[in-house]
C-alpha cells in the first residue's frame, strides 16, 4: 500500500516474499526504491493511470525488476483508497507473479 506521495505505508509477507524487502527497508520509503518497473509497451503505463483514475481500479500485467537485477513478471490489480471524504490518500495493490507458460 502507498499514500498519495508514492511512500509505501504498508508491506506484508507477500510483498516480502516477492520482493526479498522486510517491512522495515520498505515502509516510509518511495516505491521506486523497492523495485522497478517496466511496461510492456510504452503506452501501457499511460492507459493504467486513465482508467484509474476513470474506474477506481485497474488490473494488468508488466515486470518488476528487483534489487538483485532479477525480473519478475507480474499480474496486477491496483485500487484507489479514499477517506471518508472521499478524497484519494493512496493506492492497494493486489501483485502476484505471472503464471509460467
Amino acid at each position: 500500500m502507498i499514500d498519495d506521495r508514492s511512500l509505501v505505508t504498508y508491506w506484508g509477507t507477500g510483498a516480502v516474499r516477492l520482493y526479498g524487502l522486510q517491512p522495515r527497508e520498505a515502509v516510509g520509503r518511495p516505491l521506486r526504491d523497492c523495485y522497478g518497473i517496466r511496461w510492456n509497451r510504452p503506452e501501457d503505463e499511460a492507459a493504467a493511470l486513465a482508467r484509474l483514475t476513470a474506474r477506481g481500479v485497474v488490473t494488468g500485467e508488466n515486470t518488476h525488476i528487483l534489487h538483485s537485477g532479477q525480473e519478475l513478471p507480474v499480474e496486477w490489480e491496483v485500487s484507489v483508497l479514499r477517506d471518508a471524504l472521499k478524497r484519494r490518500i493512496g493506492l492497494l495493490a493486489a501483485i502476484r507473479p505471472k503464471p509460467s507458460a
